[in-house]
């Protein structure tokens, strides 16, 4: 019994774990755990931030799942009936991975993750696709557009390889990729936007100021790595207050600061001090 409920516990931190690290959002993704032949998953049609212990739904391995339960219930009931070495399945709209496999690319490696253990699979019938394409030795399943499972044999590991994936694909493509104030906006959109919009441009306002603040602070004190976080965080703060008006920031600084000045319409500019 005291097992049960230490594992369980351990799957509620997990879970919620994802959600603080930014890993999914929202309604987005679904987490199961499997002890003996019970399975526990999370619920559908609700926010899945702040998982609770009693929000879990309860089935064994050879009932009926439950009308209550993930949609995705019956994927998860076939991993665990065919691949008893799994007993945790998290399952998150990975921003950087996401991102990556938007466009063909090749499948980043390295030696905790190997080509061997991914498997990338297109949307369409994708339930289907991985039920002819699944082996014992993959550890992450991801669908184009429907974001990635994490197969572990434990909570800890399933967390562990989704954030590890997820760590792999942000290294890839910031690596091939010009960065633009726009591929910032746009991120900064999809991680953020659902929750700056429900805190309200002016809460979200207050915040900005406050990060201004910060950055003084880093300054006065002249701490280099403190200035550069700082430096860092308002920028994210100012395009999410981009995001909140409409306001394509990356087209509005190029009307207004490209290709010079825009008072003596010179660079460098020869406007005279105040």
């Amino acid at each position: 019994m005291e097992l049960k409920k230490s594992l369980l516990n351990n799957f509620v931190f997990y879970f919620n774990l994802i959600y603080k690290k930014g890993l999914s959002y929202g309604f987005a993704g679904n987490g199961s755990i499997r002890i003996k032949d019970t399975i526990y998953i999370t619920p559908s049609g609700s926010p899945k931030e702040n998982l609770k212990l009693r929000d879990l739904i309860k089935f064994k391995l050879k009932e009926k799942i439950p009308e209550n339960a993930s949609s995705e219930a019956d994927f998860h009931l076939w991993i665990y009936k065919n691949f008893k070495k799994i007993n945790t399945i998290f399952h998150a709209h990975t921003l950087y991975v996401n991102f990556y496999f938007k466009k063909k690319r090749k499948i980043p490696e390295d030696e905790a993750l190997k080509k061997q253990n991914i498997l990338i699979i297109m949307s369409e019938n994708w339930k289907e696709k991985i039920k002819s394409k699944m082996n014992e030795k993959i550890k992450i399943l991801h669908v184009i557009n429907h974001g990635s499972f994490s197969l572990g044999k434990d909570p800890a590991e399933s967390f562990s390889i989704i954030e590890h994936f997820e760590n792999l694909c942000k290294i890839e493509f910031l690596k091939d990729k010009k960065f633009s104030i726009k591929d910032s906006q746009n991120i900064i959109y999809e991680t953020y936007y659902k929750r700056d919009f429900k805190r309200g441009l002016l809460k979200n306002v207050l915040w900005f100021s406050e990060e201004v603040g910060e950055l003084l602070q880093a300054i006065r004190k002249g701490k280099r790595e403190k200035i550069k976080e700082e430096i860092s965080d308002v920028y994210a703060w100012l395009l999410t207050l981009a995001n909140l008006l409409g306001v394509d920031l990356e087209e509005e600084f190029k009307k207004r600061y490209y290709p010079f000045c825009p008072k003596c319409q010179k660079s460098p500019c020869e406007c005279e001090e105040d």
